[in-house]
């Protein structure tokens, strides 16, 4: 990854620990090299501010813009350094200490990756993208579903992601261009039938 300008605070997890090579971040004045970690990058036009608050990276400076000390420099939890053209110096808190740790943050990860088996039975709205992204926003939670994705909200504002499309969403009457149901639209061309609810 690249940061030309801006924030990030970053939890790198077990894709860098299985090849430390996996991961990198390049900035104006270093590449960062990361060993399965959590850090801050802080990039403005003067330099840029690195600090590890888990695990161990190793900050390269950039020779051609950093003019003394540029040689590579390991940083365990706890130290930082800023990187500016006019040289490296070291960092004992981080500019992102304000922010919350990725590590530390409470995520929901059912709107996001669960799936399960709603029956169809059950009373509610249903609903399948065909295209785009659509946000089903109840008085509860929120759930995200993106293309060919079906959901689910039952009447007390309980969201779900069903893990196999409901039947009567997969044999829909009045089927969009290129949609699921292919058997009605080849039903349709054989009789030579065009239904005045069917989008053309």
């Amino acid at each position: 990854m690249s940061l030309l300008r801006g924030s990030l605070r970053a939890l790198t997890g077990l894709v860098s620990k299985a090849n430390s090579r996996n991961v990198l971040f390049n900035t104006p004045t270093a590449t960062v090299g990361i060993r399965g970690t959590g850090l801050d990058l802080d990039c403005a036009d003067n330099g840029c501010s690195v600090f590890s608050w888990l695990g161990t990276i190793e900050v390269t400076p950039d020779p051609q813009v950093v003019q003394f000390n540029a040689t590579p420099q390991l940083l365990v939890a706890g130290q930082g350094l800023f990187v500016g053209a006019t040289g490296v110096t070291p960092l004992s808190v981080s500019p992102l200490n304000q922010l919350p740790r990725p590590d530390e943050v409470p995520v929901d990860n059912k709107p996001l990756f669960e799936s399960n088996n709603a029956s169809e039975n059950l009373l509610g709205l249903y609903v399948f993208v065909r295209d785009g992204h659509l946000e089903i926003v109840s008085e509860r939670e929120t759930l995200q579903l993106g293309r060919g994705e079906a959901g689910y909200v039952s009447q007390q504002g309980f969201t779900d992601r069903p893990g196999i499309i409901p039947r009567f969403i997969d044999f829909d009457r009045t089927p969009l261009p290129g949609s699921r149901n292919a058997a009605l639209t080849a039903v349709l061309d054989e009789l030579n039938l065009r239904t005045v609810n069917q989008c053309r």
